[in-house]
Parts: structure tokens; sequence; C-alpha cells
């Protein structure tokens, strides 16, 4: 049987993606922070990361524990330590622009600025409520963030829905901020009659 689904185009989210096609978009992005990511691109690239992240540092804390049990720390580290230094040290270098791009575009699947992600810097707190916004559902709203090649950015305005395949078809998804009874959040305040 084949693979009947279409693959959407790059500056769009794959709400459908797996494994493979969520790792190739995220080294095709490598640097893009416009646009939006699905949850199922971050997370499946989450998983990729992580777990390089994990044989690195088995390889570092492995070569170091081998190194103090055979030397006391002292001598030459055996060939695994550096091994795991180079490998961590290289993976993080490659992936930390990438990885910050990715939580951006999927921070406008939820139609959340990508500015939020300077929330890192207030160090683990941070980086725990950046996780806490990348899980939030898809708003269609976000479709503010798409910038197919040739196009001025769109902007997503009452009566866009139904939405495009694969979206949610509520305009009032988590991560919607109007105002009670507003119909987007730049709709004008409700009018007083007095």
């Amino acid at each position: 049987m084949s693979d009947a689904r279409s693959t959407p185009p790059l500056w769009a989210p794959d709400y459908s993606a797996d494994f493979t096609g969520s790792i190739a978009r995220f080294w095709k992005k490598y640097v893009q922070f416009s646009g939006r990511a699905s949850r199922r691109e971050y997370w499946w690239t989450y998983l990729f990361v992580g777990l390089v992240y994990v044989l690195s540092l088995t390889l570092l804390y492995g070569g170091l524990g081998l190194w103090y049990a055979t030397s006391d720390g002292e001598g030459v580290p055996p060939v695994i330590f550096p091994i795991g230094v180079a490998l961590t040290v290289g993976w993080f270098f490659a992936t930390a622009i990438p990885w910050l791009a990715l939580e951006a575009r999927r921070l406008h699947d939820a139609n959340m600025s990508g500015f939020l992600l300077f929330i890192h810097l207030a160090s683990g707190p941070g980086a725990l409520v950046v996780f806490i916004l990348c899980q939030l559902s898809p708003n269609p709203l976000g479709r503010r963030f798409d910038a197919p090649p040739g196009e001025a950015p769109r902007y997503a305005r009452v009566g866009d829905w139904p939405a495009a395949p694969g979206e949610p078809d509520t305009p009032y998804a988590v991560g919607y901020y109007g105002a009670p009874g507003t119909q987007a959040p730049q709709a004008p305040a409700p009018r007083i009659e007095e």
C-alpha cells in the first residue's frame, strides 16, 4: 500500500508528519523562524534530538567514569571520553539555532509570537514555560504567520473557516486570547450604548 497523502509545501505545517519527514523538515528549515510547525513535527524532532543527546552523554559520562575507575582521574582519558565531549558540544552547536527556529514556528502555529522565545533567558523556568507553550493546540488564526514564496504574509480573518485540511476547524482553540464577545484579537471593543 502506498502513502497516499501528499506532503504539504515546506512553508506550511505538516499535520501528518512522520519521524523521517519531521527530521528532514527540521534540517531544511534550519534557520527559518517564519511560518508554522505542527506538534507532530515538534515531537518527532524532539525525540530525534533527545536520542542523539542521550547517546553523546552516555559516551561522555561513560568515558569519564571509566577514566576515574582506571586511573583515579589522572593520566590520559580513554578515547571514548573525548568522542563524547566532541559529539555533545558539536550536536549542541549544530541544533541550537534550528531548535529555536522550530520552537518559534511551533508558537506561530498556536497563534503566538516567536518573540516569546526570549523567555528562555529566564534559564530553567523560562525553558519550561516555552516547552509548555509549544504543547498548545494549533489555532487557525496562526495562518497569519504563513508566507508562501512570492506572497505577502496572510492574516486570518473571521470567515477564513473551514480550515485547511488537517487544521483544527474552530477559531476558538487553545491559544486564542480575544476579549469575550469579540470575533478576533484585533476586533474593536464592544460599543456601550448610553
